[in-house]
């Protein structure tokens, strides 16, 4: 409840979001949560950041309602929207916070004094990071940064969508409303029904199902997150090697697995971000990889 306060109080005196906003806001942060953790608990993938965008569309309908100015709408589109997908992505990784935890042996009890202690003490440390990456990378809090080494689709999907659902010209094509009357009257949109209800059914039967006949019905969820995070590549890539590499060593190590497969897998997760950290020094050193080193080895010769 003392959360909910104060993300009204906050968003009202620092963005001038009105206070129904931030709770309508908080709603669907629920309701989004409870999408990302079931699929979250049976894949350990966060999916938020694509769902998140349902409330974008919603805030652009609220604003336009409102009648509130571009800039007021496009504040509140990306406030109150970035509120909803935030609580919901907190909530989900805290759920696989707790799935690890349990795979490693730590108690419920632990766990939450953990995650109390590294809240309070990894405030200042984590504002200092993000300083270090918006001085190596000005493009992350500008538009006119310069060119970025990376992609940052969430970001530029977020942007996206809120100046569409905020525009008074809109840049949605018209070409977009009749593909989009054409998708759901061809095989494609009939199949997309078919496979809603099939969904639907399936998630019923399961339930009805002996726990130990349960693994055999397919999981949509995973499914239909394979998609999702097609793009870019390498990411879904790297999450089939590294399954295919676990499922070999669990089933021809499982002593090994048993001791090291979870320890490690979540060692190389850190040293990632610990990496990119590193990273981002040399670019303030002037001794990064585009300007020191060699791109051999690199795709198309850029890293």
């Amino acid at each position: 409840m003392g959360s909910i306060v104060i993300s009204c109080v906050l968003l009202k005196l620092q963005f001038q979001v009105e206070v129904y906003n931030t709770i309508l806001a908080i709603i669907l942060a629920f309701l989004l949560a409870s999408v990302g953790i079931q699929a979250t608990g049976t894949t350990s993938i966060n999916p938020v950041g694509p769902v998140a965008k349902f409330s974008q569309l919603v805030f652009g309908g609220v604003s336009r309602a409102q009648g509130q100015s571009m800039k007021e709408a496009q504040m509140a589109n990306l406030i109150a929207g970035s509120l909803a997908g935030q609580a919901a992505s907190h909530s989900v990784d805290m759920v696989s916070d707790l799935k690890i935890g349990h795979l490693l042996g730590a108690t419920p009890k632990g766990q939450a004094w953990a995650q109390i202690a590294g809240t309070v003490v990894g405030i200042v440390p984590l504002t200092a990071v993000f300083m270090v990456y918006g001085m190596a990378y000005p493009c992350l809090l500008t538009l006119d940064g310069g060119k970025c080494p990376f992609s940052m689709p969430a970001a530029s999907a977020w942007r996206a969508v809120a100046v569409a659902m905020t525009e008074t010209d809109s840049p949605i094509p018209p070409s977009a409303g009749v593909f989009y009357v054409y998708y759901w009257t061809s095989f494609l949109g009939i199949a997309a029904i078919v496979c809603a209800v099939l969904v639907v059914m399936t998630v019923l039967i399961r339930e009805r199902l002996a726990s130990k006949y349960r693994h055999f019905v397919p999981n949509w969820g995973a499914m239909g997150l394979a998609f999702v995070i097609g793009n870019p590549s390498h990411l879904a890539f790297a999450m089939v090697l590294g399954a295919v590499l676990a499922h070999f060593i669990q089933r021809f190590k499982p002593r090994m697995w048993q001791i090291y497969g979870y320890p490690v897998a979540a060692g190389l997760q850190a040293g990632e971000a610990c990496a990119g950290l590193i990273l981002a020094g040399l670019v303030l050193a002037n001794v990064d990889g585009g300007r020191k080193g060699t791109a051999l080895g690199c795709p198309w010769g850029e890293c």
